[in-house]
């Protein structure tokens, strides 16, 4: 929903063209010749898209881990990583901008008014640095 109203309330647009889905190349395309400044992402499906002609977009990326073998974030302005549980459709947390390093990216701290647990495939809560599922 934020990236929607976000988006409409402060002026700009939400272009989402059913033809250029299946297609990075047609979608970067798109990006460009709309001149869009913010795209909200998974980090899955920003990494098949080429950076030529994207270098000022701010890349919000959502839905999944980052990785940084996926993306070159270092080289995209304002990037941002939220994390929102599968079963909905809002973020639960939020990271200051992404620059690229060893290790995995950190999940971040919980958006305001929102609080998440890591937790094992038992449930339990464990410590931020073993693996585990955002809940």
């Amino acid at each position: 929903m934020e990236e929607i109203f976000g988006a409409l309330l402060h002026g700009g647009g939400v272009v989402v063209p059913e033809e250029v889905v299946g297609s990075p190349e047609d979608f970067r395309a798109l990006l460009v010749g709309e001149n869009v400044t913010v795209l909200t992402q998974t980090p899955s499906a920003a990494a098949v898209l080429s950076p030529e002609g994207l270098e000022s977009v701010a890349l919000l990326m959502a839905g999944e881990p980052c990785r940084w073998s996926w993306c070159s974030v270092g080289r995209r302005a304002g990037d941002d990583q939220r994390l929102r549980p599968t079963e909905t459709t809002v973020c639960a947390s939020r990271t200051a901008s992404l620059r690229a390093g060893s290790g995995a990216p950190p999940i971040g701290s919980p958006v305001a008014g929102a609080a998440f647990f890591v937790l094992d495939s038992w449930l339990r809560p464990v410590p931020l640095v073993w693996p585990a599922s955002c809940i």
